[in-house]
């Protein structure tokens, strides 16, 4: 795994750069009408209006090393350099700070006394955090930015590491979390609950350890954003931008593709918009396909919580002296500890299958459920489709029992993350509709078919109109419906206690679909 190299942090001359020095707008090389600096635990960020200027402090902690300017001047290059990634609209480069006789100066010629990272100033508001307090996010935004993570983790390069070295780091780091969060919390804080998450954790990465193994051998181990949360994304010119890759310790960043999904997943759990969470993840696994590392997704929400309450924890002690704000951290400390509580005993989730030819409103109906219920959804138009790769997807029948595989298969990691799963695909054959029976069986959860029907005049215009659009995966023309049609399969009368006929676009569809899937045993 790539490494930072350090640097001897002996003796460093220069005088700092103060806040008053900072503050003066002759200091920058473009007008400022007022400067004010936001302060961090590790960082200075200067706003001068149209650009900030982040620069790190000299500081030298157990998790960060910044006390000399040459280590400054990289993490403020790595800061750039990761950050670019995803979002190059913001990071704009690393300026030098020289000191000339009239005072500090930003991005002059001469000896750098410190170094910052110029970006686009942006409007706080505009972060998601406060766009979910005010309820101003919507679920397209939310898909447009879990499809660009996607993208992003497809393209950021793989640990190349000793075999098996990440799950160790990754191990330890869950630890020693736990470690120092269990020796913060005093019992306001819920410790007896925390002793059980600390309890499952243990197991998890006992039972789940080939697992960890697999999915590093497998590549999922990439360089990832690392700190991928609501106050880390922004809304720049019409879209949700993540920002504030973790720059200090590489180990935090070469994590699971899934640990940083969970990271945002979770926190938007947190937020009670379990919509958007779902929202989130149906989006990234739909463009990535990663459904079975959705098994891990528990388990890493649940340490992504626990890591945030040990900020919170650490922060209520900093400020025992502010009882009101202490108050804040050790309230919010718990909140995550409650999450957390909740991804480590999930529900049995249920099993959802779509039933019904083309055009009949299937995946009109699963898109609406998704929100709904908290559910992903595996497309079996998606799915034949990257199967395929660059070639053109069939419909016989060898591209038919490879699909289904598929779905079974990736609906398979979903149930074991404990996350509701809907399955949109015809299910015409009984032999399909038996390999969901068994899979559903097998993982113990409870199992329904949403049967959408329409005549053929209704399913034949419902193409017609998808295919003039040009928006949906499915290639699916009148002649793929003729052939469908014809093999379709009835239930029989052993299935029909598990299926729900739905009105191809009904008005009360969604909520009948909805209805139906709440009234099953968990």
């Amino acid at each position: 795994m790539p490494t930072t190299p350090r640097s001897d942090p002996a003796g460093e001359a220069l005088r700092p750069v103060s806040a008053a020095e900072l503050l003066d707008p002759v200091a920058y090389p473009h007008p400022v009408a007022r400067a004010r600096i936001v302060e961090t635990n590790t960082s200075l960020v200067v706003l001068t209006g149209d650009y900030a200027y982040k620069i790190k402090k000299p500081v030298r902690l157990e998790f960060l090393d910044a006390s000399t300017l040459a280590r400054r001047r990289l993490l403020c290059e790595e800061e750039l350099r990761l950050n670019t990634r995803l979002a190059p609209e913001l990071y704009l480069e690393v300026v030098p700070i020289v000191r000339a006789a009239a005072g500090i100066r930003v991005g002059a010629a001469g000896e750098a006394v410190e170094y910052a990272v110029r970006m686009r100033q942006f409007d706080g508001s505009q972060e998601l955090s406060a766009l979910l307090e005010r309820g101003a996010v919507d679920a397209s935004e939310i898909a447009d930015l879990a499809r660009r993570v996607a993208r992003f983790h497809a393209a950021a390069p793989r640990d190349a590491g000793r075999e098996g070295a990440n799950t160790a780091r990754m191990r330890a780091a869950v630890l020693g979390n736990l470690a120092t969060l269990l020796a913060h919390v005093g019992g306001e804080l819920g410790a007896p609950g925390l002793g059980k998450l600390i309890d499952w954790t243990h197991d998890v990465l006992q039972r789940a350890a080939a697992r960890f193994r697999a999915r590093e051998a497998a590549g999922f181990v990439r360089e990832c954003h690392g700190d991928l949360h609501s106050r880390n994304i922004v809304r720049w010119r019409g879209r949700l931008l993540p920002f504030d890759c973790l720059e200090f310790d590489p180990a935090l960043r070469w994590i699971d593709v899934m640990s940083d999904v969970a990271f945002l997943f979770m926190d938007l759990s947190g937020r009670a918009r379990a919509d958007l969470a779902a929202q989130f993840l149906d989006a990234y696994l739909d463009e990535s396909g990663d459904y079975r590392g959705v098994a891990l997704l528990p388990f890493y929400a649940v340490y992504r919580a626990l890591v945030r309450a040990m900020v919170d924890a650490l922060a209520a002690e900093k400020t025992a002296a502010d009882e009101r704000t202490r108050w804040v951290f050790s309230d919010r400390a718990r909140a995550r500890i409650h999450t957390a509580a909740g991804f480590a005993k999930p529900r049995p989730p249920p099993l959802i299958a779509m039933h019904g030819p083309s055009g009949a409103g299937k995946s009109w109906l699963s898109e609406r459920l998704v929100p709904r219920i908290g559910a992903v959804r595996v497309r079996s138009d998606v799915e034949r489709r990257r199967l395929a790769g660059d070639a053109p997807p069939g419909h016989d029948s060898r591209w038919d029992a490879l699909t289904y595989a598929r779905l079974a298969y990736c609906a398979a990691g979903c149930l074991a993350g404990g996350v509701p799963t809907i399955v949109d695909a015809t299910f015409g054959r009984r032999a399909d509709r038996n390999r969901l029976r068994a899979l559903a069986a097998a993982a113990r959860v409870p199992l329904i078919f949403l049967s959408c029907t329409a005549d053929r005049a209704q399913l034949a215009a419902n193409i017609a109109a998808r295919r003039r659009r040009g928006d949906d995966p499915s290639d699916a023309d009148l002649a793929v419906l003729d052939v469908q049609l014809a093999a379709m399969e009835p239930f029989g009368d052993d299935e029909r206690a598990q299926v729900v006929e739905i009105a191809s676009g009904g008005p009360d569809a969604v909520d009948r679909a909805g209805a139906a899937i709440g009234a099953l045993p968990r």
